[in-house]
């Protein structure tokens, strides 16, 4: 191995031992991804009792995971309280958790770049905010605050701008739920009681979604989500209407629950769903009306379900992986 004893860029397939005594922390960059390939490995190690203590530290767009290293806790095993107690009411993380978004009801948008060790407000308004989502390395998020309007940042928080529209009022909105595809390009929120409204470009324009054959959508909207591509999306109902759109939000049809034949109606309140929106999760909540007798899950796009009573009660929130194989649930 390379002995090394002040700050280093590694090469791909090398081996480094840290050799510097004293306290101050060596730093071991790891190589650019350009001059990388898969199988590349990197070694450190230390050279014993007295070496000074040493990262490794990946460039933008890198992540280095250590999920299953031992000595490693268990993700969920240990909490930390990371801001002041008060009605928070969403969070959204990027796909490596190192951008983390936490909206209260009323209060800011804190967000954290560095896994929620620390939060900032940026310049986001005091608003009742109520649903946030993101792009999966942060690079776009969207934010809608009920009884408010929509904000956006395109620099990890520091900065939030209003969504506005020459063509469709997004001012003064109950807004419910937001959803932004993978690219950033298309955004899909509902306003209580009112309609869906969908972008194309970012949030550059939008439209107010219709119903196929024409008419406009109203209802009272709870829930909306997309897979990572946005072409197809889901919304959900405390009127109990669930409608699909395999258009990117052009035009939305009603989709029946039913299981095994028979049909279900509830007070939908939450729906969420996998990166390839081939595993979708929904439930209802007392907010509504009556309080949500299962949770009912689809794997294609809602033509048909399945109903899980193993839980039941006032859902909160759900959320699916990626890849479809976890779901996690709030009553």
């Amino acid at each position: 191995a390379q002995q090394i004893t002040a700050n280093t860029t590694a090469q791909a397939n090398a081996q480094y031992q840290v050799v510097a005594p004293g306290a101050t922390a060596i730093t071991v960059t790891l190589p650019a991804t350009a001059t990388l390939a898969v199988g590349n490995t990197v070694a450190v190690s230390g050279g014993g009792a007295g070496t000074a203590p040493w990262n490794v530290v990946p460039n933008v767009g890198q992540t280095i995971t250590t999920l299953g290293v031992a000595g490693n806790v268990a993700p969920g095993t240990t909490w930390v309280p990371r801001l002041a107690p008060t009605q928070w009411h969403w969070i959204a993380s990027s796909t490596t958790g190192d951008i983390l978004v936490a909206a209260s009801i009323p209060g800011n948008l804190y967000t954290s770049t560095d896994g929620g060790a620390t939060w900032i407000p940026g310049n986001s308004p005091t608003a009742s905010w109520i649903s946030v989502d993101m792009t999966p390395n942060a690079e776009r998020i969207v934010a809608v605050a009920y009884g408010g309007n929509m904000f956006q940042s395109v620099d990890r928080g520091v900065t939030w701008t209003q969504i506005t529209s020459p063509t469709v009022d997004l001012t003064d909105r109950e807004f419910e739920s937001i959803t932004i595809s993978q690219n950033g390009q298309r955004i899909a929120v509902h306003v209580l009681n009112d309609g869906i409204f969908v972008s194309q470009d970012g949030g550059g324009t939008w439209a107010r979604a219709t119903a196929a054959g024409g008419g406009v959508l109203s209802s009272g909207w709870r829930g909306i989500d997309s897979p990572a591509d946005g072409a197809f999306l889901m919304a959900v109902s405390q009127d109990q209407e669930v409608y699909v759109s395999v258009d990117a939000g052009a035009t939305w049809t009603a989709r029946p629950v039913t299981v095994g034949g028979t049909a279900f109606a509830e007070d939908w309140y939450r729906v969420a769903m996998s990166d390839n929106g081939g595993v979708i999760a929904m439930a209802a909540n007392t907010f509504g009306g009556a309080a949500g007798t299962a949770l009912y899950i689809t794997r294609d796009q809602g033509l048909t379900w399945t109903r899980n009573t193993t839980l039941s009660g006032d859902f909160t929130s759900i959320d699916v992986s990626a890849d479809g194989t976890m779901m996690l649930v709030t009553l």
